[in-house]
């Protein structure tokens, strides 16, 4: 996702990049994207996030795929696998 000033014609800069590049980490750990429909009004991804973070509540917005421990364990054994 870019930010709103780059398709306004605004110059490319490092901190838009890092912004960006935190919004795509976010997509990725809470499976959402900024155009979900949760999002709107005053609350977007970001904002999501900062409040999870601050209200010690992250756990609750990671994607829980993530948190599936018998998924990692099902990778190891097919790459095991595929090794072997």
């Amino acid at each position: 996702m870019l930010l709103p000033e780059y398709g306004l014609g605004s110059m490319v800069s490092e901190e838009g990049d890092i912004y960006s590049y935190g919004i795509v980490l976010l997509e990725m750990m809470t499976a959402k994207t900024p155009t979900d429909r949760m999002f709107g009004g005053d609350l977007d991804l970001h904002k999501y996030a900062k409040s999870a973070l601050l209200t010690d509540q992250l756990s609750k917005i990671i994607d829980p795929r993530l948190l599936d421990d018998s998924i990692g364990a099902r990778n190891r054994n097919q790459d095991e696998t595929l090794l072997a």
